[in-house]
């Protein structure tokens, strides 16, 4: 599995808010299943752009498009490019450390990481 080569971690938290705030206000499996437009039963990279373009609000010039296929990367569990609604229900409730052990974070991902403010 290819890791992604830099994704900044706020664009990551940025897209956990809005999905959580999204996914708390209506019914998460109709927002999935809205987006589902083959009936899969999962999210393809297309389909999650559109969600997160149409139903977060989140345009381009916030977050790209490559962006958006490096954080698919990040929380598609079996490595199939697509997401289930458990992966994605997942990742809006409890962020990355839903997938993976957060101490290990850094070493397994090349997360372009915000500087120190000290």
């Amino acid at each position: 599995r290819k890791i992604p080569k830099k994704l900044h971690i706020k664009t990551i938290e940025r897209l956990r808010i809005r999905l959580h705030e999204a996914l708390r206000g209506e019914d998460a499996q109709t927002v999935f299943d809205r987006f589902d437009t083959n009936n899969d039963g999962e999210l393809s990279a297309h389909e999650l752009r559109l969600l997160i373009r149409k139903s977060l609000r989140i345009p381009q010039s916030k977050i790209s498009d490559a962006d958006i296929n490096k954080f698919l990367k990040v929380i598609d569990v079996d490595a199939n490019n697509a997401l289930t609604f458990k992966e994605l229900a997942d990742f809006a409730e409890r962020g990355l450390s839903a997938f993976h052990d957060v101490a290990t974070l850094g070493k397994n991902f090349r997360f372009l990481l915000p500087p120190n403010l000290d």
